[in-house]
């Protein structure tokens, strides 16, 4: 909306981890540069030094932060899992400094996943563009996915791109779902 307002194909936000920038592309999907995810246990935080590709909890899930907490739980049947249930536990486990955003991930191929999310302090969200990102952060690091992955959420898909090494990208489209108005 924002871009269409101002007539301009790029912006950059400021968020609480620095500058996004955000482009349109012809067919009006968004893109955004997330920045470099954090892999170090320090910097996710996690309280105590350990390997962030395989936590010490049952099923041995990723760890990373894009600014904020993320936990990659990889299993073989999306449908059975309780994400109310076992998503409040995971987020606050002592082993999270911060709590954490937890996500479940169902590998369909190298290039797609499905996605169900227990988002840190809010429940379970249609979708999340950084737990997407976190997400397939996982299974790259993992080995399962390739550098592109089209990840499918419940309110929709996005494509999240990262060679490893640099930004994540995260592609979608977008629509307004509120207008507001402020009255001073």
């Amino acid at each position: 909306m924002l871009m269409h307002e101002i007539n301009k194909p790029t912006v950059v936000l400021r968020t609480n981890r620095g500058l996004l920038t955000c482009t349109r592309d012809a067919d009006q999907r968004v893109s955004v540069d997330m920045g470099k995810p954090l892999l170090n246990w320090q910097d996710i935080p996690l309280t105590e030094e350990m390997d962030t590709t395989a936590l010490p909890l049952s099923g041995n899930p990723t760890a990373c932060s894009m600014g904020n907490p993320h936990c990659t739980f990889f299993v073989e049947d999306l449908g059975s899992v309780d994400v109310a249930a076992i998503g409040p536990m995971i987020e606050t486990n002592p082993l999270f400094r911060n709590r954490t955003n937890v996500h479940f991930v169902q590998v369909i191929d190298r290039g797609r996943i499905r996605l169900r999310i227990w988002e840190r302090g809010g429940g379970i969200p249609l979708g999340s563009g950084s737990c997407c990102c976190g997400a397939a952060i996982g299974g790259i690091r993992r080995g399962l996915l390739d550098d592109t992955v089209e990840v499918q959420c419940d309110g929709g898909t996005v494509k999240v791109q990262w060679d490893g090494i640099g930004s994540v990208f995260l592609t979608g489209s977008v629509k307004p779902v509120f207008y507001g108005k402020i009255v001073l």
